[in-house]
Order: structure tokens, then C-alpha cells, then sequence
């Protein structure tokens, strides 16, 4: 595979020259993910769909958030779906925390995405997930903003021997009042760009936000609806 563009959100990140048409479209679906983690909500999980706003979970339990991904390329009928490939960039409260390439397939243009399971272990997707880079690597952790409050010993361990729930998305943590957690709003924006590879990328990335909340926040704040580049 070509090698991967600067971040999409950097001035720099242009593409001269392309001579066909690339185009990347998203969908989204946001739940209550209990453990054990599925890739889509299990009947009797709750799903927020494709709102933007989706509210933590009870505290301490076994149930986090995830959001999936379905990532459409639209290529050129000449190119093979295999060749080509999404390039994305996950950001938390504007800071870049992941960015990597999902491989295509033969036979489909949809990739898929979950967050954050497939950047926690990637090996478990069903797609071919490289390059995946967090800009504050520690080995089986993500840069989230509680990466520091977890340490070596997540507050979710769900499975028993410390492999689960290793960062969660949103301000997660703690449930006592005077550990400074679940107390805010925390936005995430994904980036996705389908590209080729031979290295031509689409110009005009997909984009995707959505907010995990508070109780606090959910109920002063009005849902909006989600976007997605047409």
C-alpha cells in the first residue's frame, strides 16, 4: 500500500494532479455496547442510532460506548475494490488520538469501523486494519484523555484478567464525585477518505461528530442531527 497522507485536517494535505473520481460516504450507529463487545447492537442493547449524542452509560458496569462505522468507497468501475482502501483519522476534543487504513476487500465497496474496539484490538476486525497510529503510543492502550487515570489497572475489567475495556470513549472513569470524571462533555470527529494504492485520495473527506455526554449535559443540551459527506 502507498504511503499514507499527512493528517487530512493539516493545511498541507492536498491532492494535485488526481485524474479520476474518488468519493467516500459514512454511516453511523451509536450504542450501549455490554460485554461481551459485539460489532453492532445486540437485541436488548441500547442504540442511539445515527444521533449525535449519545449519553455514558451507568457507572461501573460492563457496558461502554462504541460507535460503528460503515465506510462506502465509490470508485471508478475500472478500479478493483481490493485496490483501494479508507484512510482515517479519529479525533477527541480536536486532538488527533488515532489515525490508520482499512484495506478493501474483494467484492464490496463497504469497509467497517469500530470505535473503540477495533483500535484496541485490531486484530479482532474482520478487516485489515494497518498503519494504525496513536500519536502517544503505550502498548494496548489508546491517547484518550483517561489514559493517564487508568494506568496499568483499568476500572473496567470485564473479562477478569485486565485485557477489557482498557480506555472508553467519553469522559469515563471514576464514578466518586472527587475523582474529577463523568463530568463533561467530550466531542469526537472522524475523518475518512477513501484511497487508492497507487496513492491517490479522495480530496473531500467524509466527516462524522458526535458527543458523548453527561446526565447533566444530555438534558440542557438538543440532539443534532448527524452528517455525512453526500
Amino acid at each position: 500500500m502507498a504511503g499514507l497522507p499527512p493528517f487530512l485536517g493539516a493545511d498541507t494535505w492536498v491532492n494535485e494532479g488526481l485524474a479520476i473520481s474518488l468519493d467516500t460516504r459514512v454511516t453511523t450507529v451509536l450504542w450501549h455496547n455490554q460485554f461481551p463487545y459485539t460489532r453492532r447492537p445486540d437485541q436488548g442493547e441500547r442504540s442511539f442510532g445515527a444521533s449525535t449524542q449519545i449519553p455514558l452509560p451507568p457507572a461501573d458496569t460492563c457496558e461502554r460506548v462504541e460507535a460503528g462505522f460503515t465506510i462506502t468507497m465509490e470508485l471508478p468501475d475500472s478500479v478493483s475494490t481490493s485496490a483501494a482502501g479508507a484512510y482515517f483519522e479519529l479525533f477527541e476534543d480536536g486532538r488527533v488520538v488515532a489515525t490508520g487504513f482499512i484495506e478493501g476487500a474483494a467484492n464490496s465497496s463497504d469497509l467497517e469501523l469500530v470505535i473503540p474496539g477495533d483500535l484496541l484490538f485490531p486484530g479482532a476486525s474482520p478487516y485489515n486494519i494497518v498503519g494504525l497510529s496513536h500519536p502517544d503510543p503505550a502498548v494496548g492502550f489508546l491517547d484518550f484523555l483517561n489514559y493517564a487515570h487508568r494506568g496499568l489497572v483499568p476500572i473496567f475489567d470485564c473479562q477478569g484478567d485486565g485485557t477489557e475495556d482498557q480506555d472508553r470513549l467519553g469522559d469515563e472513569g471514576d464514578p466518586d464525585p472527587e475523582s474529577g470524571f463523568r463530568q463533561r462533555n467530550v466531542k469526537y470527529q472522524l475523518l475518512v477518505a477513501t484511497q487508492l494504492a497507487s496513492g491517490e485520495i479522495d480530496p473531500t473527506p467524509a466527516t462524522v461528530d458526535f458527543t458523548v455526554t453527561v446526565d447533566r449535559a444530555l438534558k440542557e443540551e438538543q440532539p443534532n442531527k448527524s452528517f455525512s459527506k453526500e
